[in-house]
């Protein structure tokens, strides 16, 4: 992934995120031990786990 110019402006709860690329296996540490709570996130991230091992 790689960041990308766009005109979207994100509003409400998307104003206040901060956008960071950390390693896979960091992101399902963190999803695992509840640090990422949105179940669509974690879904996604252990599904690219399983499919990389």
């Amino acid at each position: 992934l790689e960041k990308i110019d766009h005109d979207y402006v994100r509003s409400g709860e998307e104003a206040d995120l901060e956008m960071r690329f950390i390693p896979l296996a960091t992101a399902v540490e963190a999803a695992i031990s509840g640090k990422i709570r949105n179940q669509i996130a974690v879904t996604a991230l252990l599904a690219a786990y399983v499919a990389r091992s």
